[in-house]
Order: structure tokens, then C-alpha cells, then sequence
């Protein structure tokens, strides 16, 4: 009894296990998809990997937004949505595509070109391929007899007489459902009918005799179009030359009436209606540039280092400077402007677009070279007043760093001394500037002199002044005592 309710369990578990797995695999595809006009109209087609028996459509017009009923019957863009709805154990997903419906291309199909004469007027018999497209479109016809693809021949209302007719078919459009590339066609009047075309030749939009030669042109890119030559040997038929551009795998691109100006390889092609009769090649180089470098070196600046500006030629062209670390003389990690580190460094230089150049790269190198310094002063003369005497000194750059050291020099010896001094007597102070990574090293002398605060020349000559005041006193004592002692002595007398 066990056994049975566990195996009646188990197959209840798979029951629901089972929309869980389908729920999660469960996948609904469907493309995007282009298809021409029909009457009846179209209907898109998915594929679901499970329950696809419940696959529904929803459409909707993608300029209005408005929902549209299957088949899609008119010319438009839609968006289709391919659905399955939730229901009991049954997932649900979607899926979503781009439906294009564009007009339906119908040719001009003429199965006899070759007619017996007769007395009677031979105007072509042509039929539209598809059918259906016969009541959109409304078809002219024109004649001209040639006597060569090269004349010009002369309008004709209808064919009667024996000979060759351009005939021109222009198709025109009733309501854009179909479109027609019309038809040129070499119609002939002969003693006897000729074959019957096949459908392929039958719906030919362009005779096989209409040929072109199209000039394959080799240019650089100047910024112009470049048209090529060409010849084409039917006049009366109108002709374009388009273009096209080739990709690397080879592929043409859509064609253009826009003459092609960038650097490319193109397809110039000769369309008469929707047929090349001739097509040549147009290459379109890019231009050569010259950049030019040369090796160069800089001191070491705080605002960094640029490199110069390489000389290109032509001129104006914008570059692409890149500076690479070299070490031991091999080039390393990339590093950017501006250059704040001494050392040589590999530059490069490349056109900042390539659209219109090729690829060229210049080298140099450039050294950035510690700072040299300059260390600006003069000697200096003091008088001793106390005070310590430094001497004047500037040195630049100001990241440049240095020490003053003061000596005595006394008995043509010289002495170092802690400090300025501040003594008289005679100094010389020793300026030396530090190497480090962005800077030299440098050293000037600069001499101190500083006076006594006692003038001896002043005192030297207030002593004299005073001696000679001494004397002059002591001469004067010494003549009026001999004065008196003669007045006295010859007085008496």
C-alpha cells in the first residue's frame, strides 16, 4: 500500500513539475521580415519550441500605431508580435519583428521582338508579369525608327514599315503598390517572324546591345567628387551614372547618384533604368603626409614639459604627440603631458584622423634635462655693529636647493665658522647648490668684509692735532717768558 501511494505521489510531482520546466523553456522566434506587395496580402509565421499549435499574431501599424487585422494587405511598416497565452499548466512567452511590406516590382514582358510585315500597323504586344500588376500601373509607349544603336532615328506614331524601332515603355504607378522600371526594347519588322523569347529575355528591361565604358580612375583624396568618364553607345536611351561603395569583404553597398569624395573603393556604374550596361572602378587614395621630428631637449620646469610641434606637410593637419618612458635605452610605459620627470623619453607623432591621410608616425626623442641653476650675488662690505653679516645671495629655479657656508680667512688661512659672522675682519662665504632628481649642482664664492666700529685714521689724527696744540702752546709759553725776561733786562737799563 506504501509503494502505491508513493508511485501515485510521484507521478503528481511530475505532473506539476512539468509546466515549470516548459514555462522555462519555452521560446517563441520570429524575424524581422521584407516581402513584396500581394493582393491577397501576407501573414507572418513564427516558431515556438513547444505548444505551437497556440501561436497568436498581433500587428501593429508601426507610424499610426494602430492594430491591423490579418493578412496584412497594404503597403507599410508594422511590428508583429508572435504570442502564446498563459492557460492551466501552459506557459506563456512572446516574441516581437519588424514586418515590411514594400511594392511589388513588375516587369514589362514582350515574348515576340521580331515580327513579320504586313500592310498593316505592328504596334508591340506586351503583357505585365505579375498579372495582378497590370490594373496598378498605367504604361506609354513611345517609337522612334534608327537606322543604328547610334541615330537618333525619327518619332513614328506606330511600327509599319520593314526596319528596327527603340520602343520606350514608361510605367507609372497608380497607387504605389507596384513599381515598374519600364522598358527599352530593339523591335524589328522582318520578312518572317523570328523565335519566341524566353521569360528571362522577355522581361529584359534593357537590351544586350546597350553597352557603356566606364573610365576606372585612380585619385587622392582632394575633398572634390570625382566623376569618371564614360561612353554609351544609345543616345535616344537615358542614362545615370550611380555609385557604390565596396566594402572589404567585397560586398557593394546601395547605389547612390552622390559621386563618391572620401577615401574608398568604388563601383561607378552606367544604369539604364535598373540595368548597368558598363561600370568601372574609382579608387580614391588617401592623401601622403610628411611629419618630421627631431631629437630635442629641455630643462626641467614645475609647469611640465611639451613636446615641439612636428613640421607636416601639408600644413593644418591636426596630430597626436605620444610620449613613451625609455629606460636603458628601451622604450616603456606610455606617459602623459606635460613631462614632469627628467629623462629621455620616445615621442610620437600621428595625424589625429586618418580618414583622409594614411597612417604615418614620426619619432624623436626628447631629453628633459635637470634645471641648470644660477645663483646670483655680490661681496659685501659691512661695519661691525654687532649684528651678524650674511652675504646676499638669489638662486633660481626656486626649486633649487642650497646651502651658504661662511669662512675666516686671516693670515691667508681660511676657517670655518658656524653662521654669518658678525666680528670685523675679513669672510668669504661658499654657496653650494644641491643635486637631486631635477636639478644640477653649482657653487659660488661671494667675499665679506666687515669694519671695526673704531675710525683709527680719526684717532691717529686728533692725536697730532692735539701734539701740535701742545707745541704750539709750549712755543707760545717759552717766547713770552723770553719777552718779559728781555723787557726787564733792557728796561733796566
Amino acid at each position: 500500500m506504501k509503494r502505491a501511494i508513493a508511485v501515485v505521489l510521484c507521478i503528481i510531482s511530475c505532473f506539476l513539475l512539468c509546466p515549470a520546466v516548459y514555462a522555462a523553456d519555452l521560446t517563441i522566434s520570429i524575424q524581422n521580415t521584407v516581402v513584396e506587395y500581394r493582393p491577397e496580402g501576407h501573414y507572418p509565421t513564427a516558431t515556438a519550441s513547444a505548444y505551437g499549435y497556440a501561436l497568436r499574431y498581433e500587428v501593429t501599424d508601426s507610424d499610426s500605431g494602430e492594430r491591423v487585422a490579418l493578412p496584412i494587405t497594404e503597403i507599410g511598416n508594422y511590428t508583429v508580435r508572435a504570442y502564446i497565452e498563459a492557460s492551466g499548466n501552459r506557459p506563456g512567452a512572446s516574441a516581437a519583428a519588424t514586418f515590411s511590406v514594400i511594392p511589388a516590382t513588375a516587369y514589362i514582358s514582350v515574348s515576340e521582338s521580331v515580327v513579320a510585315h504586313t500592310a498593316m500597323a505592328n504596334p508591340v504586344s506586351y503583357e505585365i508579369s505579375p498579372a495582378f500588376a497590370a490594373e496598378h500601373l498605367d504604361i506609354s509607349v513611345e517609337y522612334r525608327q534608327i537606322s543604328s544603336l547610334s541615330d537618333v532615328g525619327k518619332a513614328v506614331e506606330v511600327p509599319v514599315d520593314m526596319g528596327t524601332y527603340m520602343v520606350h515603355f514608361t510605367a507609372t504607378s497608380r497607387d504605389g503598390r507596384v513599381s515598374c522600371p519600364g522598358k527599352y526594347l530593339l523591335y524589328r519588322i522582318e520578312e518572317s517572324k523570328g523565335e519566341t523569347l524566353s521569360h528571362t529575355e522577355a522581361i529584359r528591361t534593357v537590351p544586350r546591345e546597350f553597352t557603356a565604358h566606364v573610365a576606372d580612375v585612380n585619385a587622392v583624396y582632394n575633398g572634390e567628387s570625382v566623376v569618371p568618364d564614360y561612353s554609351f553607345n544609345v543616345p535616344l536611351a537615358e542614362s545615370r551614372l550611380m555609385y557604390s561603395y565596396v566594402h572589404a569583404d567585397g560586398k557593394i553597398g546601395a547605389y547612390t547618384s552622390v559621386p563618391p569624395v572620401e577615401p574608398g573603393d568604388y563601383v561607378a556604374a552606367l544604369f539604364v533604368l535598373d540595368t548597368v550596361v558598363g561600370s568601372g572602378r574609382i579608387v580614391i587614395a588617401k592623401k601622403s603626409l610628411d611629419i618630421y621630428m627631431a631629437d630635442c631637449s629641455f630643462p626641467y620646469t614645475e609647469e611640465g614639459v611639451y613636446p615641439p610641434k612636428a613640421t607636416v606637410n601639408p600644413e593644418g593637419v591636426e596630430l597626436v604627440y605620444t610620449a613613451y618612458r625609455t629606460r636603458g635605452g628601451v622604450a616603456g610605459e606610455i606617459v602623459e603631458f606635460p613631462l614632469t620627470e627628467c629623462g629621455t623619453y620616445l615621442i610620437s607623432a600621428r595625424p589625429a584622423s586618418i580618414a583622409h591621410y594614411g597612417y604615418t608616425v614620426s619619432y624623436c626623442l626628447l631629453t628633459v634635462e635637470k634645471a641648470a641653476p644660477v645663483i646670483s650675488g655680490e661681496d659685501a662690505v659691512y661695519v661691525e655693529d654687532g649684528g651678524f653679516k650674511s652675504v646676499p645671495v638669489s638662486v633660481t629655479p626656486a626649486f633649487a636647493e642650497y646651502d651658504i657656508s661662511y669662512y675666516k680667512l686671516e693670515g691667508g688661512v681660511s676657517t670655518p665658522i658656524a653662521g654669518a659672522p658678525s666680528k670685523a675682519g675679513e669672510y668669504y662665504a661658499a654657496v653650494y647648490v644641491r643635486e637631486n632628481d631635477r636639478c644640477k649642482s653649482a657653487t659660488a664664492v661671494y667675499g665679506i668684509y666687515i669694519k671695526s666700529s673704531v675710525d683709527y685714521n680719526a684717532v691717529y689724527a686728533a692725536r697730532v692735532l692735539k701734539l701740535l696744540c701742545l707745541s704750539v702752546c709750549l712755543v707760545a709759553v717759552v717766547m713770552g717768558a723770553l719777552h718779559i725776561y728781555f723787557a726787564k733786562r733792557f728796561g733796566r737799563r
